[in-house]
């Protein structure tokens, strides 16, 4: 034998759903749909009271992964370039490129609440900015001793 829950307002009625805040059982007429869920009357003022939070599926940023990957590489080639008194163009083309692919990384980011990687592209941003200085404070001991 099959039995029924009934309201709890409503004894003789079955019910159709549960409160979302509470979750007791309640009939049709004892229901309110707030936000796409279902409340009892003393339980309707919950979602107007608080944040209702979306979650949201989230993935990884390419752009903020990318320029990670960027002043990683960067900071190799500054180390490298360190190690041998030696400087070339490219070794300030890089953090550069970094610092832009970052940038962009930022603005996809704010644009598109779904993307991570706050973390990496601010990490690109200051591993760069500390190859530029790397790379800088090479060329000028360069030039000041070319031997």
């Amino acid at each position: 034998m099959h039995t029924t829950t009934p309201c709890k307002h409503h004894t003789d009625t079955a019910a159709v759903g549960r409160c979302t805040g509470c979750a007791e059982a309640f009939c049709a007429d004892c229901l309110v749909e707030v936000h796409h869920r279902y409340y009892c009357a003393e339980c309707k003022w919950l979602p107007v009271n608080t944040k209702v939070f979306h979650e949201e599926a989230t993935e990884p940023s390419p752009e903020a992964n990318l320029a990670f990957g960027l002043a990683i590489f960067g900071v190799v080639v500054s180390l490298l370039l360190a190690a041998s008194g030696y400087i070339h163009y490219a070794a300030f083309l890089i953090p550069i490129l970094t610092i832009s692919t970052a940038n962009h990384a930022r603005q996809r980011m704010k644009e598109h609440p779904q993307y991570t990687g706050f973390g990496k592209m601010l990490a690109a941003m200051l591993l760069s900015i500390i190859s530029l200085l790397v790379c800088g404070a090479i060329g000028l001991a360069v030039l000041q001793n070319p031997n």
